[in-house]
């Protein structure tokens, strides 16, 4: 009898999360970048992401998530509640965080790749209209991301290459946030050029915040 309510529980799970993958316009999508060195307190990160992994797992209805950790020309990539869905390996991406010191960013192929998985995820369509109810983009960084002038190779490139501002134009519909868990120990920010020679518009309000 528990195996046939076990069996009847999964079956339910995988008609909720490909109902959740059909039906966009009431969901919220999350794309979570992930970057981490030495100075990151690990465990706390790693709680973040796990309150994001568990509302994606326990609310199909409700989020489509990504999370893409940065590892040289093998980025983990982890869809949640999407097409090609592998939520299992976002084991993975802890295990990575738990064992290195670092990871390794590659700003040109993140920002290929990172098209590229948007192409397969479109958060608009081609009449340039809302697909999901509204898209959260958090970048998780550290402070080596920063002086590796990622903020202007990945960030800022990302902001423009996708029209990032656009997109924040559609009221409600597109939140773009910086998190580090220490910002004013652990970052040497340019208030006249946070992202490097990259101006992007809305500087201001895009200065990374801690988690």
């Amino acid at each position: 009898m528990k195996r046939f309510i076990s069996i009847i529980a999964l079956c339910l799970c995988v008609v909720l999360r490909v109902d959740a993958q059909e039906n966009k316009s009431s969901r919220i999508f999350q794309f979570v970048y992930i970057t981490f060195d030495e100075s990151t307190e690990t465990q706390k990160l790693i709680n973040r992401l796990n309150s994001l992994y568990n509302n994606a797992m326990d609310y199909p209805e409700l989020y489509s998530t990504i999370f893409y950790l940065p590892n040289g020309q093998r980025p983990i990539v982890v869809k949640i509640n999407l097409p090609g869905d592998n939520y299992k390996d976002f084991d993975k991406i802890v295990s990575v965080i738990q064992q290195q010191t670092s990871n390794i960013v590659i700003g040109d192929y993140d920002v290929t790749a990172i098209h590229d998985i948007l192409a397969e995820n479109d958060i608009i369509d081609e009449n340039g209209r809302r697909v999901y109810r509204s898209v959260d983009w958090l970048y998780y960084i550290c402070p080596s991301f920063w002086t590796m002038k990622n903020n202007e190779f990945v960030i800022a490139r990302l902001f423009f290459t996708l029209e990032m501002e656009k997109l924040i134009a559609m009221k409600g519909y597109f939140s773009l946030s910086i998190l580090c868990n220490d910002v004013k120990k652990s970052l040497r920010i340019d208030p006249r050029e946070p992202f490097g020679s990259k101006a992007i518009c809305r500087s201001a309000a895009l200065v990374p915040i801690p988690f």
